[in-house]
């Protein structure tokens, strides 16, 4: 009796399903002798398939020695991300006379779907870092199969980079060139080279920010000895998708090309700068000190509700955010109007061309 026989398995997934497949097949040619009529016999093709608790013994047609027997056992499962399952195969051929002709089992095999875990959401303030804990600039994504794992990425342009493409984890970083169009649009996914099975689309989201969206409900004018007035102007700080930064986030500013209006000298006395944080953003604006020397003309003051219209001192304004010192991304461009009982806010409002996605 010659035998020519094989048993198989193979593993795959389609991200949520575990799909097994156990196959015995081959042939055998014999000639009968009084010790073995084999003429008369028949091979019949047994496979086990069990994945987890699902699955077991699956047999085939008795097929004549000559001809060629086949089976496949077919088995899956729904996998629960980062849980391991034992697969255990094993092909057979029994021969209705001599009882198990062939045997292939195979070692138990554990199987699972990798599960990414790790932040979703990655920041680029043009390459500072104000608030880690909540806008990160880099994200750690780490993957259940462990240091084998071989990570890939998929995303219309270049919106992240990742640190490395094998290893249980990947720092991911934007690039600062794309970001996101809309909210997961890079999928990440985690493959186990052990057993070829690649996790479920993992997605996250590149952000930046983008303008300032001015709070009127929230901006007010209020009495301050020395210079008169002090009004407080508002802004939501907006991202590339439209959605408010609700969390503190440094920003800074730049004056420049301060000029009197009107008959008045107050471009004559430096406007004061200074940082701040962002839920909401406030920018203060008052009048020149009354007891600067010489006194500006005409007295700042205070009236309820301010009635000025004149401009007495305008200001170029740069607006960044990512930095309470120097850098950061641009959101504003504006003109300073200060009027006698008013900081009238910011005029000629130039808001930056929207991140590209």
């Amino acid at each position: 009796m010659t035998r020519n026989y094989g048993a198989y398995h193979a593993v795959s997934t389609d991200g949520t399903r575990i799909f097994t497949s156990s196959l015995v097949d081959g042939s055998a040619t014999c000639t009968p002798s009084p010790g073995c009529p084999c003429g008369s016999a028949t091979h019949t093709p047994k496979a086990f398939n069990k994945i987890g608790s699902v699955g077991g013994w699956g047999s085939g047609s008795p097929q004549r020695v000559s001809c060629y027997p086949s089976y496949q056992n077919n088995q899956s499962i729904v996998a629960t991300p980062g849980v391991v399952y034992t697969f255990q195969s094993e092909g057979q051929i029994i021969c209705s006379i001599a009882g198990t002709f062939y045997d292939s089992p195979v070692p138990p095999q554990p199987v699972q779907l990798p599960k990414i875990s790790g932040p979703a959401t990655v920041w680029w303030f043009n390459g500072k870092n104000p608030n880690a804990g909540q806008y990160p600039i880099s994200i750690t994504l780490t993957s259940s199969a462990g240091a084998p794992t071989r990570w890939s990425l998929q995303q219309p342009d270049a919106k992240v980079n990742l640190s490395a493409t094998s290893g249980a984890s990947i720092q991911v970083t934007s690039t600062g060139q794309y970001y996101s169009g809309n909210v997961g649009d890079i999928s990440i996914t985690a493959l186990d080279p052990a057993t070829n099975i690649k996790s479920s689309p993992f997605t996250i989201t590149s952000r930046t920010p983008w303008k300032l969206v001015f709070l009127p409900a929230q901006s007010a004018t209020t009495p301050l000895s020395g210079n008169g007035y002090l009004s407080e102007l508002a802004y939501d700080l907006i991202d590339q998708l439209s959605s408010v930064i609700p969390q503190s986030v440094t920003w800074n500013e730049t004056v420049t090309n301060t000029q009197s209006q009107n008959g008045s000298n107050w471009g004559n006395y430096a406007i004061q700068t200074s940082p701040g944080d962002t839920g909401p953003l406030i920018d203060r604006l008052s009048g020149p000190g009354v007891n600067n020397s010489p006194p500006p003309y005409p007295t700042p003051t205070y009236h309820n509700p301010a009635t000025g219209t004149t401009p007495y001192r305008v200001a170029t304004q740069n607006i960044k955010v990512g930095s309470d010192m120097t850098g950061g991304v641009f959101v504003q461009q504006d003109t300073l109007t200060y009027y006698l009982d008013q900081g009238g806010g910011h005029t000629g409002i130039i808001i930056p061309p929207k991140p590209v996605i």
